[in-house]
């Protein structure tokens, strides 16, 4: 599951925080790993919201950028 929304209160007074809505989603991507270890991701997708109010639900874009470090054992 992946959070595609929130909502912000409209008046700031409203105890309560935001609202967020989450639902399934699917991406693809791209995954580079270098020889010396320097790793980079990227994916783009699309999600659909279940449950909440329904002035939010719907169809939401998903994307991912990562960057990082990979350990390889000998």
């Amino acid at each position: 599951m992946s959070q595609l929304r929130v909502e912000k209160p409209s008046d700031a007074s409203q105890p309560r925080g935001d609202e967020r809505i989450y639902g399934p989603g699917l991406q693809v991507g791209y995954q580079l790993m270098k020889a010396g270890g320097f790793t980079f991701m990227l994916s783009v997708g699309v999600g659909h919201t279940i449950g909440g109010p329904s002035h939010l639900q719907g169809t939401a874009g998903l994307a991912s950028v990562g960057l990082g470090y990979t350990w390889r054992g000998r």
